[in-house]
C-alpha cells in the first residue's frame, strides 16, 4: 500500500504540504530539543529578490553584495529548469565581472520541483531556507558539513527520500524540516553534530530529549522502545510507520506532537505513561486502523480513557482528544460531561484513488453528542461515514472543515447557540450537495455569521451545489432574516422553510431527515429500516423499507415512525 502512495508523487507532495499546514495550525513551536526555530517572519529576514539575476542554470539573489556572496533564488514561474532531474549547485559564480560565493539556498528555491531527484550542495552553503526543497522527488537528502542552518519545512513532503544524512556543521533547524518524508529507511548524523543525534537509524535531538523522526519504510522493524531520556515526540515522529505494531512509550515522556502516530495502521495499542501531560491534537492518531484501544497508566493526572479505551480524554479540558478509527458501522455515544471534541479527533484521511476506498467513508454511521458539549475542533469529523449530526445548543462555533469529506452526511442540526460557521465546513459532502432529501436545520434565531480568513474576507462554509439541493430549515419567526439578501452564506439557499412542528429535543443524531415541501413529505434515514407514515388518528398511509423516498400528501400533520420512534411532520 505504501508503495502505491509514493508513485503518485505530485499528488502526494501537495497532500503532504496540506497536512503540514493543518498540523501547524495547532503546533506553532518546534519540538526539537535544543534546536532553534527560524522562519521567514522571524529572526532571519526574507531575501531581497528585487535584484535577482540568472547565471547558468539558476537564479540568484545577493546575500551580501559587499562580501560577494549570493543565494539561489526561486525560478521565474514554470521555468524549464524546474523539470531538471539532477542539479549541482556551484561553489562560485561570475556575474558582471565579479566572482561571488554561493552561501545560501533561499526560501522555496526548489519548492515543488516535482522531478528533482538529486541535488549536490557545495560546502560553501551555510543556510538553506524555508521550504527550499519541499515537495521535490529527492531520492536521498544530504545536508553537507558546511550547512549551519535550515529553515521551516525545508524538506517537507520529500516522499521519495530513502536516506537522510546530516553533516557535522548543522546548528539551527526550523520547524518540522523533515515532516512528510514518508519513505525514509535510515537516518545518519555525524557524531560531531551539536544539534542532532542518530540511534538505531532514528533521529533525536542531541540531548536525546526529543525523538524527531523514525524512518517509516523499514519492514523489518515492528517494535520500537523509546530511550528513557525522551520527553517529547516531535511533529510526525512516527508518521507512516506502517510496519510498527508496538511502540513502548517510556516513563518520563511528557509531550506528543501533531501527527506523531499518523497512519500507523498496524499499531495494536497505545499505552500512555503517567508522565504524559500534553498531546498536540487528534491528528497525532489519524487512522490507527488496527488499534483496538488506548491505555493510560495509573497516576496520569492529565488524561484518561472512556468507552473501553475508544476515547482518549483530556481531564482538565473535558475534551475528547481522539476517537479511535473503526470499520464498524455502529453508533457511538459520547458521554455526558464532555465539553469539547478536539481538533481532528475523529478524522479519517485518504491518500489517492488507490487507497481512497480503503479508508474514506469508513467508521461509525452515527455519533451522538452530549448536551454538555461547548466546542468542536477543526476537521473533527472529517472523512467519516456519519450520516447525520446534531450539534447541541452550547456550541457557538462550527469550525473549519468540521464535516469535510463526510460523503454520506445528509442531515445536520445546529443548535440554538450557534453564532459562527467556518471555512469549508461542508466541503465534499456529496449527499448534502446532490440529494434533494438533504437537510440543514438551524435553530439559531440569528443567522450564524461567517468567520473571516487571514485577509479579513468571509469564508465559504458551503459548496455551491448545496444551495440547490439542501433544504435549510430555520425557526419560522426568522425566515426573513435567513432569506435577506445581505445575509451572507444563508440567503443563497433556494429552499428555506420553517422548522417542522417538532422540538429540538425529540431529534437524535440517528433520526430520519424529514422534509416537507410543496405538498410532499420526503424522508431520508441513516440506515435501512421500516418507515411508516400515519395520520394523527392512527391510520396507516404508507410503509417502506427504502432509506429515501417522497410521498405526496394533503396538508396536515402526520406521524413518521422509524426504529421504534415517532416523529411529527407538518405538510403545508
Amino acid at each position: 500500500m505504501h508503495k502505491k502512495i509514493t508513485t503518485f508523487l505530485m499528488l502526494g507532495a501537495l497532500l503532504a504540504g496540506a497536512l503540514s499546514m493543518m498540523a501547524q495550525t495547532s503546533a506553532n513551536a518546534p519540538l526539537q530539543g535544543n534546536a532553534t526555530e527560524v522562519n521567514t517572519q522571524g529572526s532571519r529576514p526574507r531575501p531581497d529578490y528585487s535584484k535577482k539575476f540568472k547565471e547558468g542554470k539558476f537564479f540568484y539573489y545577493y546575500a551580501d553584495e559587499a562580501a560577494k556572496t549570493v543565494g539561489v533564488a526561486p525560478a521565474n514561474g514554470m521555468d524549464d529548469d524546474m523539470y531538471i532531474k539532477h542539479m549541482e549547485i556551484p561553489e562560485t559564480i561570475k556575474h558582471m565581472g565579479n566572482t561571488y560565493t554561493v552561501t545560501e539556498i533561499g526560501p522555496a528555491a526548489f519548492g515543488n520541483c516535482f522531478y528533482l531527484l538529486s541535488v549536490k550542495i557545495p560546502n560553501t552553503v551555510k543556510y538553506i531556507g524555508d521550504r527550499a526543497f519541499t515537495g521535490t522527488a529527492l531520492e536521498s537528502i544530504t545536508i553537507p558539513d558546511g550547512v549551519e542552518e535550515i529553515g521551516d519545512d525545508c524538506y517537507n513532503g520529500c516522499i521519495k527520500a530513502k536516506q537522510l544524512t546530516i553533516g557535522k556543521g548543522l546548528k539551527v533547524a526550523g520547524r518540522d524540516p523533515f515532516l512528510g518524508c514518508w519513505d525514509l529507511q535510515n537516518i545518519t548524523v555525524d557524531p560531531a553534530n551539536t544539534l542532532y543525534a542518530s540511534k538505531d537509524g532514528i533521529l533525536y535531538s542531541k540531548d536525546m530529549v526529543t525523538l524527531i523522526k523514525c524512518p517509516a519504510w523499514r519492514s523489518a522493524v515492528t517494535e520500537v522502545t523509546l530511550p528513557s531520556t525522551v520527553e517529547k515526540l516531535g511533529n510526525g515522529a512516527f508518521e507512516y510507520c506502517e510496519y510498527i505494531t508496538n511502540i513502548k512509550l517510556n516513563e518520563g515522556l511528557k509531550e506528543i506532537g501533531a501527527r506523531a502516530f499518523h497512519m500507523c495502521v498496524s499499531l495494536k495499542t497505545l499505552r500512555f505513561p503517567a508522565t504524559v501531560e500534553k498531546i498536540e491534537d487528534g491528528s497525532a492518531f489519524v487512522l490507527l486502523r488496527d488499534c483496538k484501544q488506548y491505555e493510560v497508566a495509573e497516576g496520569n493526572t492529565h488524561f484518561e480513557t472512556m468507552l473501553d479505551g475508544q476515547l482518549l480524554v483530556d481531564k482538565a479540558e473535558k475534551k475528547v482528544v481522539s476517537i479511535l478509527y473503526t470499520m464498524a458501522t455502529d453508533k457511538l455515544t459520547i458521554p455526558e460531561g464532555i465539553e469539547a471534541i478536539g481538533d481532528k479527533a475523529m478524522m479519517v484521511i485518504y491518500e489517492n484513488n488507490d487507497t481512497e476506498y480503503d479508508y474514506r467513508g469508513r467508521g461509525r454511521y452515527c455519533v451522538e453528542l452530549p448536551s454538555t458539549l461547548k466546542k468542536v475542533g477543526v476537521f473533527a469529523f472529517s472523512g467519516t461515514n456519519i450520516r447525520s449530526a446534531k450539534i447541541p445548543d452550547g456550541v457557538e462555533t462550527i469550525p473549519q472543515g468540521c464535516f469535510d469529506d463526510c460523503k454520506k452526511l445528509n442531515y445536520v442540526s445546529l443548535g440554538k447557540g450557534c453564532k459562527y460557521i467556518g471555512e469549508g465546513v461542508f466541503n465534499n459532502c456529496d449527499a448534502m450537495a446532490s440529494s434533494a432529501n438533504s437537510v440543514l436545520r438551524v435553530y439559531a434565531v440569528e443567522p450564524p455569521a461567517l468567520l473571516k480568513d487571514k485577509e479579513g474576507k468571509d469564508v465559504k462554509p458551503f459548496e455551491e451545489k448545496m444551495f440547490l439541493k439542501t433544504t435549510l430549515q430555520v425557526p419560522s419567526a426568522c425566515l426573513d432574516k435567513y432569506q435577506a439578501i445581505d445575509t451572507k452564506g444563508w440567503s443563497d439557499f433556494l429552499k428555506v422553510v420553517a422548522l417542522e412542528e417538532q422540538s429540538a429535543e425529540t431529534i437524535s443524531a440517528d433520526a430520519p431527515a424529514i422534509v416537507t415541501l410543496d405538498g410532499a413529505l420526503s424522508v431520508s434515514t441513516p440506515k435501512a429500516g421500516l418507515v411508516t407514515i400515519y395520520t394523527v388518528d392512527g391510520k396507516q398511509l404508507y410503509s417502506t423499507m427504502q432509506s429515501r423516498f417522497t410521498v405526496e400528501l394533503p396538508q396536515g400533520i402526520y406521524l413518521v415512525t422509524y426504529m421504534g420512534k415517532s416523529y411529527k411532520a407538518l405538510v403545508r
